[in-house]
């Protein structure tokens, strides 16, 4: 079959040194490339030695971009595979990833109650009595050297002695502060959309 160009040694070639089938290009030995030295094969650029490339110096395959060693790789300088980006090692690197999560917070279920308080408090301690009392007669003598002495006391008599007791007067006024707290709903998480990387 005929070649459309200069120098091609293979089969349907346009352009010159094409050595592969169908190649549009300059220098190309693989098979069906655009672009130019190519000897992988389906490439889209130039020196890419694997297959299926877009761009340049790819040797790994299915890759768009610039140098990745790696397979299936966007973007450049990239060993690992499955990786967006420049200059990854591992796999599966610079993914696109994303979180839509909407979050209620906790609804707390706390109660505060102020009671009113008035409340009067009176009283007395009753009062201490003494009854009336008497102390018998008290009948004194001695003798001796020649000194006599004889008498008597009494009897005495204690009149009734009354302690008054005190009065209680008390006044609980104001309010009552009652708190609890503690318990509640929440926090709600509720995931909208996850794009893992």
């Amino acid at each position: 079959m005929a070649n459309s160009g200069v120098f091609n040694s293979g089969v349907l070639n346009t352009g010159v040194w094409n050595a592969g089938l169908l190649n549009t290009g300059i220098g190309n030995v693989g098979s069906y490339n655009s672009g130019g030295f190519n000897p992988g094969s389906v490439n889209t650029g130039s020196f890419n030695t694997g297959d299926t490339n877009t761009g340049w110096w790819n040797t790994g395959d299915l890759n768009t971009g610039v140098g990745n060693s790696g397979d299936l790789n966007t973007g450049g300088f990239n060993r690992g595979s499955q990786n967006n980006g420049f200059f990854w090692r591992a796999d599966g690197q610079g993914q696109f990833g994303g979180d839509y999560t909407l979050t209620i917070p906790r609804i707390g279920l706390d109660l505060a109650v102020d009671i009113p308080l008035h409340i009067p408090v009176s009283g007395s301690l009753g009062n201490i009595v003494v009854d009336s009392f008497t102390i018998p007669t008290i009948h004194l003598s001695s003798s001796g050297s020649g000194n006599s002495l004889t008498g008597t006391v009494g009897p005495l008599v204690v009149d009734s002695i009354t302690v008054t007791g005190p009065q209680l007067s008390l006044l609980v006024d104001g309010p009552l502060h009652l708190v609890l707290s503690g318990p509640g709903v929440g926090p709600v998480v509720v995931p909208v959309w996850h794009v893992g990387a």
